[in-house]
């Protein structure tokens, strides 16, 4: 079965080479992205795109139409700490009506400290259960 995975911010540096690998793994992807940082040239071609922001409940119906996704890596964000926290209620309420039962955030591992031991690679355990 082939997994379906949304990456938010899937235009950007980061998102866009977290899309590649799991592209390159054999995963479905569809990316949200509003294009204020990335570039819709850096996503691959042939990978669902949806634009608009984390805040967008228009967006975001639109991409849990297709159905529902296994995870969610959540990589759109702004640094100013005021604007990020106005778009906080829009993509869980979204995640949890579509059914998503993983949701990534991508600068989770920074704010728990967690960190990979040489050569261990991906996942990092960060100590926390989701669900």
């Amino acid at each position: 079965m082939t997994r379906r995975v949304l990456v938010t911010g899937g235009a950007g540096y980061v998102g866009s080479v977290v899309v590649e690998q799991l592209v390159a793994a054999g995963v479905e992807v569809a990316v949200l992205d509003d294009l204020s940082r990335g570039h819709r040239e850096a996503i691959l071609p042939g990978v669902e795109f949806v634009h608009g922001g984390v805040g967008d409940a228009g967006a975001l119906r639109r991409v849990f139409a297709a159905g529902p996704f296994d995870a969610v890596v959540h990589l759109a964000a702004f640094a100013l700490v005021a604007a990020a926290q106005t778009l906080a209620g829009t993509l869980p309420d979204a995640i949890s009506l579509g059914g998503t039962a993983v949701l990534i955030l991508g600068w989770a591992a920074v704010l728990l400290g967690a960190r990979p031991k040489r050569g261990q690679g991906l996942p990092v355990d960060m100590g926390v259960g989701v669900g």
